[in-house]
Formats: C-alpha cells, sequence, structure tokens
C-alpha cells in the first residue's frame, strides 16, 4: 500500500506491506510493549477506539509509525546475559 506523509512539510512517500487493519494492530502492539511512547500514536488509537473513523492521511500516519516501531525494534543491538558481566569501560568483571 502506498503510504504519504508530511514530515516538516516535506511529503514523504514510502510502502506499507500492509493493510489499514493489520497497521492498527501492529501500533496497537507496539505502543503496549512501549516501544512507541508518541501521543500523536495515542491520539489515533484513541479515536479508533471510540469507533471514529480516521482520514487517509491519518491512516498512512498509523503505517508509518508501526513501520518505524519495527525497524528500530528490528535494529537494536541483542545484548546476552551470560552469568559473568564486565563493568563498563573496564576489562575487568565484576566478579573478580
Amino acid at each position: 500500500m502506498r503510504c504519504t506523509v508530511t514530515v516538516q512539510g516535506c511529503q514523504v512517500t514510502f510502502e506499507s506491506p500492509y493493510a489499514d487493519d493489520e497497521a492498527v494492530r501492529i501500533l496497537r502492539s507496539q505502543v503496549a510493549r512501549g516501544r512507541v511512547m508518541s501521543s500523536f500514536a495515542n491520539d489515533l488509537l484513541q479515536k479508533i477506539e471510540e469507533g471514529k473513523r480516521l482520514s487517509r492521511r491519518q491512516l498512512d500516519w498509523v503505517h508509518k509509525l508501526a513501520l518505524a516501531a519495527e525497524v528500530r525494534h528490528r535494529n537494536r543491538t541483542v545484548v546476552e546475559i551470560t552469568g559473568q558481566s564486565r563493568i563498563p569501560g573496564s576489562r575487568r568483571s565484576t566478579y573478580s
């Protein structure tokens, strides 16, 4: 689905792999997990929960926010916990 949003006065067009209802579900999930902490995202979701129809522009923003949260989550550094940790900036183990 082709979506267009306006960011700081410039139009940004992108392809979303999701249908509108999928994008809403993903954004709702991302907000619930604390991966999106945006009052704008909360306002959009609240309107949907109140039964209001979103405009095409608002739905495009739902797609943008959902995709951005997924990309951020996918690109984050995975930290493994091995039982032995090191003091940040040091070669010394915390167990030494």
